[in-house]
């Protein structure tokens, strides 16, 4: 994927398939006549601000098939031209667009909406105005508003793997200037990074990319304030798995239930729907009818998930959504040959665990897959897992953080 810098807060990407122009406001737009003229161009305006919207867009309808995709805060504008090809977004809203892809919008904070943007090949985010303006000086009460409202939009992508990210970094907020992309960045883990939305001060970029905790290993914070044209690498292709672990009878109200555990069904049926069926794996806690006899029994000797009994199904609502998961049983309590078949696989780019317990069979498997796999990025989704105990939950967490593992959603 080919990204071009136009200035301020706009970019001119291009997939194997499209062009993509987001929030033009000044800049070389000649760069397009050297862009395949078969390739259909999306241009995309997060709100009406001037530095955002700027109405020479509406001249390139001539030059290639052009699709204009605007905020709600566009329509009726007198600068907007009545018979182009304008698709009218609202925010937190879903769009499937023909010759792209899906488009999903957030409410900003400020004007507007914020674009994520699917293609076949790669995965873009355009934040426009969506940020946590955090001004000195203004009043408490609306700053605070601020960061839940920002807060509660950013929280809307966990999960979703993010090719290149266009993020506000803006100098005027003088100290406070960071504050929304490290929160952006310990959310969303984008491939990378592209700051944007700086005026005077081109420096904040350096300062950002030099500040402790920035940089993640996961994401590469490309140099916005002296560079202006990226050849990046795609990965969105590559597959994320679900695992689900030991959604099973005995753990949720059987021999080792609990509250926590029946509470977190619905959360982990929903996070279930929201894959592919065929990128679901589950496992399941098996033992035979000498548990008790075993050294995990002589330590916790309460019978649990023996082969064949109804405390060892799955439990049903979460069973019908598996029907095409591979599943595996696993003796103890991680497995190795789940690992290792991950592992095998060359299409797996991201992977993300659910399920019970967090302290125990959770984390064991998250372990293994981090020591098989160390260079793909593994999550936890803390709000579809539950432990033995609500400490024991918290603590392995943080056990699961400190190795590197990703909890969402993160700590406010």
């Amino acid at each position: 994927m080919k990204i071009d810098y136009l200035g301020h807060s706009g970019f001119l990407a291009e997939t194997d398939g499209v062009l993509l122009l987001f929030d033009y406001y000044r800049g070389d737009l000649s760069l397009l006549d050297r862009k395949p003229v078969e390739k259909p161009l999306f241009v995309f305006v997060s709100h009406a601000h001037g530095d955002h919207f700027n109405p020479e867009i509406f001249a390139l309808a001539g030059t290639r098939q052009v699709k204009y995709i605007l905020s709600f805060d566009l329509k009726g504008n007198a600068a907007v031209r009545k018979h182009a090809d304008i698709l009218y977004t609202d925010a937190d809203a879903e769009y499937d667009v023909s010759g792209l892809g899906t488009v999903r919008t957030l409410l900003s904070t400020d004007e507007g909406v914020a674009f994520l943007v699917t293609t076949p090949s790669a995965t873009l985010f355009h934040a426009g105005d969506l940020n946590w303006w955090d001004w000195p000086g203004e009043d408490p009460e609306w700053l605070a508003e601020q960061k839940t409202v920002f807060q509660r939009e950013i929280g809307k992508l966990a999960g979703e793997r993010i090719d290149a990210a266009f993020v506000v970094l803006d100098d005027r907020l003088e100290e406070n200037y960071a504050e929304g992309m490290l929160w952006f960045l310990s959310v969303c883990h984008p491939s990378f990074v592209l700051p944007m939305h700086f005026w005077k001060d081109r420096s904040v970029v350096d300062r950002f990319r030099a500040m402790p905790g920035a940089a993640d290993g996961m994401t590469e914070i490309l140099d916005t304030a002296k560079e202006s044209s990226w050849t990046v690498e795609e990965r969105t292709a590559m597959k994320k798995l679900l695992i689900v672990i030991d959604m099973q009878n005995d753990f949720i109200d059987g021999a080792l239930g609990t509250p926590e555990a029946a509470a977190i069904v619905g959360a982990v049926k929903e996070k279930i729907r929201s894959y592919p069926p065929k990128d679901v794996i589950a496992t399941m806690d098996t033992h035979g009818p000498d548990y008790l006899s075993t050294q995990e029994g002589k330590l916790l000797p309460v019978e649990h998930c023996v082969k064949g009994t109804e405390g060892w199904a799955i439990r049903p609502d979460v069973a019908e959504l598996l029907t095409e998961a591979a599943i595996f049983e696993k003796p103890t309590f991680g497995s190795v040959r789940l690992a290792e078949a991950v592992r095998d696989r060359k299409d797996v780019g991201e992977i993300e665990l659910i399920g019970l317990c967090t302290d125990i069979c959770v984390v064991s498997n998250a372990l293994l897959l981090k020591a098989f796999m160390p260079e793909v990025r593994i999550s936890v989704d803390a709000s579809c897992c539950a432990g033995v105990t609500p400490e024991k939950h918290l603590a392995a967490l943080e056990t699961m953080r400190s190795c590197q593992i990703l909890i969402q959603p993160p700590k406010c």
